[in-house]
């Protein structure tokens, strides 16, 4: 029979103690920061209360002290009516977990194998979707161009497209012609949706680590950013120890939106702490090839979060204390400072602004390229 321990307004049914202890020895370590956090905080001394009269291994309560496995604590429990005590069977979900998906087209290879003796430092996959070819087109033709970067000239960076599946077969038809043309674009059997954005970026590193598996970092982008890979690959050391790093804009403190209605409403039942983790803010980051191994991986152990950016670099990233570098002044978001002409140089006076975005149309796209290639320092 399950143990019930009473939190709040429920009782909580801790089961699977087998794994949770094996788990448990890795987490010895933890350090018991939520006792502060009210919600938590009550869990973590009823464990404590019902272990007194159980025998429940102590370990048990140092996993559940961890902020970065609340998810994964949550994902264990099963809740029951505290009126009725009626047993209400947590039925796990498909999107709960990393959804099975194949590829469908494949990109031309041989660019992830380099030219000559020179491998790729990074892999770039865009978020696309099959509609959206003159998006594309305009990144072929502004910052993912040999002719503009020196960078994808010389093999160091490749770029390639990640779409999902799509209902409409001209669009297919679109697609696989685009594919014979510019042989860039990855595709899967995964349904197009907000909610699958999450299986779309595990599809990516998946893909990376399969078929790139030489290349130093993977990039994830979404399709309305530039890029200056030259600026980039120009003050970035390339190392073990930044293969095992997270690059990107950093976003500390976020609280999650409670609005029933909004987009990225997330429940108390689902994300019950004040913040979420420190994460990369999602437009872009660059991931070192150990680091997504890492989060691959760990990503199957863990309840599916919708907000994918959260999920890889905030809470699989934390629960593996994967280090962030922060290139917030790096990344600029036009919207947010319209007046900034030069946001950064350094002390050579040479601009290192390497992203710009959000750009909503191919002319955007060019345009917004064109205006940080041209970044000078006065």
């Amino acid at each position: 029979m399950h143990p019930i321990l009473e939190v709040g307004k429920k009782h909580v049914i801790i089961y699977g103690y087998a794994d949770i202890l094996n788990y448990g020895k890795v987490m010895a370590s933890a350090k018991l920061a939520l006792l502060k956090d009210s919600c938590f905080g009550k869990l973590f001394r009823n464990l404590v209360m019902y272990h007194r009269h159980s025998g429940i291994h102590p370990l048990f309560i140092l996993y559940a002290a961890s902020a970065f496995e609340i998810v994964k604590l949550l994902s264990l429990m099963e809740y029951c009516d505290s009126n009725t005590r009626k047993m209400c069977h947590f039925q796990e979900k498909a999107s709960r977990t990393i959804m099975p998906y194949n590829f469908t087209m494949l990109p031309n290879l041989e660019r992830c194998r380099g030219s000559g003796k020179k491998l790729p430092v990074i892999v770039t996959t865009v978020l696309s979707v099959a509609k959206e070819y003159g998006t594309r087109q305009s990144i072929r033709r502004s910052w993912a161009s040999r002719r503009h970067s020196r960078s994808i000239k010389n093999g160091l960076v490749v770029v390639f497209f990640i779409l999902s599946a799509t209902n409409s077969d001209n669009e297919l038809l679109a697609v696989q012609r685009e594919q014979k043309l510019y042989g860039d674009i990855i595709m899967s059997d995964l349904v197009e949706s907000y909610d699958n954005l999450v299986h779309k970026v595990h599809a990516c590193m998946s893909f990376f680590t399969n078929y790139c598996r030489e290349a130093s970092f993977l990039m994830k982008a979404d399709d309305d950013v530039a890029i200056h890979f030259d600026r980039l690959l120009d003050s970035f050391q390339v190392n073990s120890d930044s293969e095992e790093k997270l690059f990107c804009s950093i976003l500390n403190n976020t609280e999650p939106i409670r609005v029933l209605n909004d987009k990225w409403y997330v429940s108390e039942s689902r994300w019950p702490l004040k913040f979420y983790p420190n994460y990369c803010n999602g437009p872009f980051y660059i991931i070192g090839r150990e680091a997504v191994k890492r989060i691959s991986k760990q990503s199957l152990r863990f309840p599916v979060f919708t907000m994918e950016d959260i999920f890889y670099t905030g809470i699989l990233a934390g629960s593996l204390e994967i280090g962030l570098v922060n290139w917030k002044a790096r990344v600029l978001n036009h919207l947010e400072y319209p007046t900034i002409e030069v946001p950064l140089c350094d002390r050579y006076s040479s601009p290192q602004t390497i992203v710009y975005y959000p750009l909503s149309s191919p002319r955007e796209m060019e345009e917004g390229f064109l205006k940080l290639k041209s970044d000078k320092c006065h």
